[in-house]
């Protein structure tokens, strides 16, 4: 599977900027790893790639050539039944943005207590052009995590279409996002609150690259009144969370932290 298409261009709205790799200063795995049986002595032994967001760009990037190690067999790969490593065909995403547009249901706390805790992640690739989705599921085993299932479907087989679809509007309708902002949005910084009104937003295009990664833990509720976009960068220090609640009028933008640096 190869996806070309661009991301999201993504300009910053209250510093003029083109972001910069995110980092939540995750905290979900042990500080000490421990190898899984067969795996090379020198590909991820940092107890780093036990947390979930920095394994994810080492499987599908920067790793490719040890993605086979981190499959649970047998697994099947489109119509072929994968008995072990030496059938693995490995899976390549290519970019062409420095990080990763997620979506993710339930509060920003939610995102940064609640996915972190979980042995397993359930990640769609969306492309939004074709309204095709792939989707891996991901356990975790002895600090490690392993790709455990695969499989295809359409956007119009996803719970969360709605709020995909508004998103879709949301960035492709300028009119339609000043209404769907709750102002005045209150937005985070390193070095601290602020609160930005209509009359200084910028209009924000979140789908511009078609291709949307929707990450989901065994917790997670489709039922949830909110939905964060996440921009996780790769490489970079990029480290932004869009906030959207729904209440009796729709769904609303309703803060925006940005702790890139």
């Amino acid at each position: 599977m190869n996806f070309s298409i661009l991301l999201f261009i993504f300009l910053l709205v209250f510093r003029g900027e083109v972001p910069q790799l995110v980092h939540f200063g995750i905290q979900d795995g042990p500080e000490t790893a421990i190898p899984c049986q067969g795996l090379p002595p020198d590909a991820w032994q940092q107890p780093e790639h036990s947390r979930f967001l920095c394994f994810l760009p080492e499987f599908f990037w920067f790793e490719q050539s040890s993605q086979k190690y981190y499959v649970k067999y047998p697994l099947w790969q489109g119509e072929q039944q994968l008995l072990g490593p030496d059938q693995w065909r490995a899976i390549d995403l290519t970019l062409s943005t420095s990080y990763i547009p997620m979506l993710h249901p339930g509060t920003h706390e939610a995102w940064n207590r609640g996915s972190i805790q979980a042995d397993t992640m359930m990640l769609q690739v969306l492309d939004l052009g074709s309204r095709q989705m792939e989707s891996f599921t991901f356990g975790r085993h002895q600090a490690r995590w392993y790709l455990q299932e695969m499989g295809s479907s359409t956007l119009e087989q996803y719970p969360d279409q709605e709020f995909i679809e508004f998103l879709v509007r949301f960035s492709a309708d300028e009119a339609f996002q000043m209404k769907t902002i709750e102002f005045p949005l209150e937005y985070y910084l390193q070095n601290g609150k602020f609160v930005t009104d209509s009359q200084h937003w910028h209009h924000q295009n979140l789908t511009a690259g078609n291709i949307l990664m929707l990450m989901q833990t065994p917790a997670c509720t489709m039922d949830s009144p909110w939905r964060n976009v996440l921009f996780i960068g790769i490489e970079n220090e990029i480290d932004i969370c869009w906030t959207f609640h729904r209440n009796t009028q729709g769904w609303m933008l309703v803060s925006l932290v940005d702790m890139s640096t």
